[in-house]
């Protein structure tokens, strides 16, 4: 779904003009994205099930709780950016979007909460693992937890979009890169496009 933002988003922009003006932009802090993908990705695809431990830090069998830490740690990382560039047109709706995913996550354990019947309609049954801090989903931030058992429950992910499950916060973060990307301006301006006054507004805050 993410994709299809993106590609729509390119699509509109290219039409009013916008993604001359998008290329224009300088992201401050740019390299730290890139930095929290990274770590955000390691944390759902690069660490094992089980079988590693931190005594020290986190307790034996602490790779759940060192992937939790990875989550909030890369979403920390983002909104830091998001707040530098706060003058570009979307990044207020992202940086609402992530903190809403952020605040579910930390009040369940530093995971997305999902319940047990949205699980079982996307067909992700076979993703479940058991983990010292609950029942874990392969290949994402999720962690199967009750309604009842849920807090903010309103906030995880209980929107189920072709075959995939989305939070609210997730919605509110693909408005704000769509907004983003048709120039880093607000609607108002993608029809009333001028070069010169993207450069000056890409540059803006950057120094």
């Amino acid at each position: 779904m993410l994709l299809a933002v993106v590609v729509v988003g390119l699509l509109v922009s290219l039409w009013h003009g916008g993604l001359r003006c998008l290329l224009s932009l300088r992201i401050a802090l740019g390299w730290l994205v890139l930095l929290a993908l990274a770590i955000q990705a390691y944390g759902v695809y690069g660490l094992p099930a089980a079988g590693l431990t931190f005594p020290i830090v986190l307790g034996a069998g602490g790779v759940a709780k060192l992937r939790a830490l990875i989550f909030s740690a890369s979403s920390v990382l983002l909104l830091l950016v998001l707040w530098r560039n706060r003058h570009l047109g979307g990044m207020g709706l992202i940086a609402l979007g992530l903190g809403l995913n952020l605040a579910v996550m930390l009040a369940n354990g530093g995971f997305m909460p999902i319940t047990p019947e949205v699980v079982t309609q996307i067909g992700h049954l076979e993703r479940v693992y058991p983990s010292e801090v609950g029942l874990l989903v392969g290949g994402s931030k999720g962690i199967v937890l009750l309604r009842e058992q849920t807090r903010l429950w309103f906030l995880s992910d209980i929107l189920i979009l072709s075959s995939r499950a989305y939070s609210p916060g997730d919605l509110i973060l693909w408005v704000g890169l769509f907004v983003f990307l048709q120039g880093g301006s607000s609607p108002l301006a993608w029809l009333k496009r001028a070069s010169g006054r993207c450069r000056r507004r890409g540059e803006q805050g950057a120094t």
